[in-house]
């Protein structure tokens, strides 16, 4: 190959490692960085040092008998990762390891959410459930004839309800 395809060859390899969402960190035999793209420079910090650190503190722990282990889970800064050791050999005399890192956080923060409006729908479900229960109730006593019963019924009724408003208030104002 010519000089020039060559340098092709690498110009086109870095724009497409580069754009990858996925951090990949590349670690010869002794630990050491050999590569890393922006986006892993982006969850761990550009520095070297500070991707060394987070090998020796995540990877190398796990990494024990060689074998691949995927889907970590990590905690990083202020991402949540999910990690991939991959051991790599083959291409020349050393072993290697490859660090995949897949960010997680805007899914961890979507499924937040996401479990937030389901116990808002439950919370929903409960006061429609207790709402249709009084209704059966009062109109259990208005069809028996109790009307005074059903009228401090509905009384109290509507007083828990003012009660309940105003500890929402309260919450909501603290909030």
């Amino acid at each position: 190959m010519e000089p020039k395809q060559l340098s092709q060859m690498y110009l086109q390899r870095e724009d497409v490692l580069g754009t990858l969402s996925e951090g990949l960190v590349l670690l010869d035999a002794n630990g050491n960085c050999e590569y890393s793209n922006l986006s892993a420079e982006k969850y761990l910090g550009n520095k070297e040092l500070l991707i060394k650190n987070f090998i020796e503190v995540n990877v190398y722990p796990k990494q024990k008998q060689g074998l691949p282990i995927l889907k970590e889970p990590i905690n990083y800064g202020e991402y949540f990762l999910l990690m991939d050791i991959v051991p790599v050999s083959g291409y020349d005399e050393e072993n290697k390891i490859l660090v995949i890192l897949n960010d997680q956080t805007e899914n961890i923060h979507l499924a937040e959410e996401l479990t937030g409006a389901r116990h808002i729908l439950e919370a929903l479900r409960a006061t429609t459930h207790e709402h249709r229960n009084k209704m059966h109730v009062l109109f259990g006593l208005l069809k028996t004839g109790a009307i005074e019963e059903a009228l401090s019924f509905l009384s109290d009724s509507v007083s828990e309800d003012e009660d309940n408003q105003e500890l929402t208030n309260v919450i909501k104002d603290k909030m």
